[in-house]
């Protein structure tokens, strides 16, 4: 389990508290039939060498908030990955789904439009809650990429930031675009081939800067 309390970091990794529970193409199981699976059932960093070969896999981190204050966090999976599905758990242990994410998954399908692997972390003062992620790894990448998490700062932190840095993306692409129009008028008036070549640029350098976001 993963305590947080106030001497705790503001990143660090958790990878050593993951238990790890292999399904086989084909096997399913409710989420009742997850979260009544004992400890016991799932693998952990140490037992890597011992995870048989898989389809999919359940991944299971619990957290505990021994602080006054609400843990209001953010935590991030390895890219590796090429469908993920983050649970969360309620009072009665009962699986709600928090966001997605994986190679796979558009970022804009995401909870927050982002090629982080990224699930919230919401703990009251005094609270234990266990979280799930559903996992499909890329084929041949070594399983150890189940273990790759880390816990981060605070969520609004993070949330500020990346508006601040998509605000910032969006303008600069805008610029781009008037660049590349007072090209196309430059050339409209001179007929220099130079203004043709420089807006397409501009047009270039602005449709490649909004991919990135």
């Amino acid at each position: 389990m993963v305590v947080v309390d106030e001497e705790s970091p503001e990143s660090m990794g958790i990878g050593a508290f993951v238990g790890l529970y292999p399904m086989q193409e084909g096997q399913f199981l409710s989420p009742a039939e997850i979260t009544a699976l004992p400890d016991s059932m799932f693998f952990s960093f140490d037992e890597l060498d011992q995870i048989p070969n898989h389809h999919s896999a359940w991944i299971k981190i619990s957290f505990a908030n021994h602080t006054e204050r609400i843990q209001a966090r953010y935590a991030v999976i390895c890219p590796d990955h090429l469908e993920l599905n983050f649970f969360g758990t309620d009072s009665e242990g009962r699986l709600s789904l928090l966001a997605r994410g994986g190679y796979e998954v558009h970022p804009n399908r995401r909870l927050i439009p982002s090629l982080d692997n990224l699930f919230f972390i919401h703990l009251e003062p005094g609270e234990e809650r266990a979280y799930y992620i559903h996992s499909k790894i890329k084929p041949g990448h070594s399983y150890e990429h189940y273990f790759h998490l880390a816990l981060q700062g605070d969520l609004f932190d993070y949330i500020r930031t990346e508006l601040h840095q998509s605000s910032l993306q969006s303008f600069l692409s805008g610029i781009l675009v008037v660049f590349a129009v007072v090209g196309i008028i430059l050339f409209l008036s001179f007929r220099e081939r130079i203004f043709l070549y420089f807006s397409g640029l501009m047009l270039f350098l602005s449709i490649y800067f909004t991919s990135q976001q």
